[in-house]
């Protein structure tokens, strides 16, 4: 009664519970009056007593009905308040009713929710107990309705013991109820953890696995560019080969996205590897990715540099996964025929700043003061993101020890900034153009032995390094690796972390235990980087970890460097 169209679960037990225990209330009392009249039929401030809280007893369930809950719920406690001073006054220790007093602090929780009411019906509660205890106490003391003989004192426990078990039941049972919902939650919330951690495994499994088949496509674009860049080749196909290229980078970057999720959400970020880069080479290969991107939208990128040294220390795959994040972002919520500034700028102290500025509608304030949480995005018409690229962008940012921000005006003018701290740094072998001709006697006569099973990324690897010029051995897993090591003594190993026989942690650990295998430098490669893998295959023995799928520039140069040392 009383709780239709309340919405409030919670809310409308309260009120179920309040009716309850007044439906109870008035039983006990039907039950009781005969009882109390035959034994009390010469005193009518009993009799009158009683049905007066029968009366306001029954009321409370009107109340509830009217709406007035708060009402109906202070009338009911304040009731068994009045009633239980008032009756214990008047029969004295007879009925032992200073021990209701317990009863009416559970009501107390059972009915009230606010901590005010709750309070206030705690008072009430004290104030009872304190009442009977002192005219208890007090001298003289006289049962003002004397209770005699063996038989009525008798009936009079039994009858106070049936109520006090009958008020029992009903109180205790929502807190029982309670009890018993809190395992049930518990068990339910340990298997939808399950199911949680079941569905991230999928994902992860299912990206890997989806990434597989996105680095084979990258990796064949690579070889057809550098291909078509040394033949004459129709600007038709040209512009079909940057289209796949183009739409392979994006798949590329979504399915790490997903899985840099999870890592973030897993707690698995891997600390940041610190190694000198050249600044101006390295952001201008990193922007000039998205340039066909942006010239299908008539978008021009303007890039700059001010104030940075020659040479920085950061961890080259997170600065390029901030900068390509920002300016995909960038170009997809810019309008046609705009600009994209992207502005590297040495900054007081000792931090730089990445920013970003492009120009597209106004971002609301409130979109603003969410935009780097997970699956948030513009969804500007056709336009629209997982939401997942300035989130992994801020915890990146703040993996390496910097902050974002971002503002826009009432002009459309939106802003990226990122701020890092600038660490200087030396590079002993300068950056190498992939195209230079060099490159052919650098590598030229150098023997590679390369370990992977994944039979499509062993083509595609031996083809690149064949361009290069180079003697290549391939394998299918560490132990095979290890016998043509000690065969052929290679001048540079590439192996794949995770093989079938002997893995690379295993295979390095074999080869560095191994005198005559000792001084030849290893290329670890793998696409896990959520786990420690990275530290477990350097502390091996591997003179260096590349992330999968490769990039032949970063490869190239890895490799030339140790050619170089030799």
């Amino acid at each position: 009664m009383g709780t239709a169209g309340i919405q409030d679960e919670e809310m409308a037990d309260r009120i179920s519970y309040c009716n309850k225990l007044s439906f109870t209330f008035s039983v006990c009392l039907i039950v009781d009056m005969g009882f109390v009249i035959s034994i009390f039929q010469g005193n009518r401030t009993v009799i009158i007593a009683a049905i007066i809280e029968f009366i306001l007893n029954g009321s409370v369930l009107l109340f509830n009905w009217k709406k007035m809950y708060v009402f109906a719920r202070f009338l009911l406690y304040t009731l068994q308040c009045v009633a239980i001073a008032f009756f214990g006054i008047l029969f004295g220790k007879s009925f032992y009713l200073e021990f209701t007093v317990i009863f009416l602090i559970l009501i107390n929780y059972l009915v009230f929710k606010s901590k005010i009411h709750r309070t206030i019906g705690l008072s009430l509660a004290m104030m009872v107990l304190i009442i009977l205890e002192v005219r208890y106490g007090s001298k003289g003391y006289q049962d003002l309705i004397p209770v005699s003989g063996e038989q009525t004192a008798f009936l009079i426990h039994v009858m106070i013991v049936l109520f006090v078990i009958t008020i029992i039941l009903v109180v205790n049972k929502p807190y029982v109820h309670g009890y018993d919902k809190r395992y049930e939650l518990k068990r339910a919330n340990i298997e939808l953890e399950r199911a949680n951690w079941l569905i991230k495994v999928f994902v992860a499994q299912m990206t890997h696995e989806l990434r597989n088949e996105l680095d084979t496509i990258h990796q064949v674009t690579q070889l057809l560019q550098n291909d078509m860049h040394k033949d004459e080749i129709s600007q038709e196909n040209l512009s079909l080969l940057e289209i796949a290229a183009t739409a392979s980078k994006d798949a590329r970057n979504i399915s790490n996205n997903v899985l840099d999720m999870a890592a973030i959400e897993t707690g698995n970020i891997p600390a940041p590897v610190y190694e000198a880069i050249r600044v101006d080479h390295f952001v201008q290969k990193v922007v000039d990715v998205h340039t066909i991107a942006a010239r299908e939208k008539g978008i021009q990128l303007n890039m700059t540099i001010t104030g940075l040294p020659r040479f920085i220390n950061t961890d080259p795959v997170i600065l390029k996964q901030i900068i390509s994040n920002l300016v995909s972002n960038a170009i997809k919520y810019s309008y046609p025929d705009t600009t994209v500034g992207i502005t590297f700028d040495r900054l007081a102290g000792n931090c730089w700043e990445i920013r970003v500025v492009s120009h597209g509608l106004t971002i609301p304030k409130e979109k603003l003061a969410t935009i780097f949480n997970p699956f948030v995005s513009l969804k500007v018409d056709r336009v629209q993101g997982a939401g997942l690229g300035l989130y992994i962008v801020k915890n990146k940012v703040d993996a390496m020890g910097g902050t974002i921000e971002a503002d826009s005006n009432e002009h459309g003018e939106n802003v990226f900034r990122v701020k890092l701290p600038v660490l200087t740094g030396e590079v002993g072998v300068p950056e190498l153009d992939p195209l230079a001709p060099p490159l052919q006697d650098l590598f030229k006569n150098v023997h590679v032995l390369s370990a992977e099973d994944h039979q499509v990324n062993t083509h595609l690897l031996e083809r690149f390094l064949q361009q290069l010029g180079c003697t290549v051995t391939t394998v299918e897993n560490g132990r095979e690796l290890l016998d043509q090591a000690l065969l052929k003594s290679p001048d540079i190993i590439i192996l794949d972390c995770y093989m079938p026989v002997m893995n690379g942690e295993q295979t390095i650990r074999a080869i560095k235990m191994t005198p005559s295998l000792q001084h030849i430098p290893i290329i670890a490669v793998s696409a896990d980087l959520y786990s420690d893998t990275p530290d477990r295959i350097l502390e091996a023995g591997a003179d260096t970890f590349l992330k999968k799928p490769l990039q032949y520039e970063i490869l190239q140069n890895a490799m030339a460097q140790f050619i170089a040392k030799q």
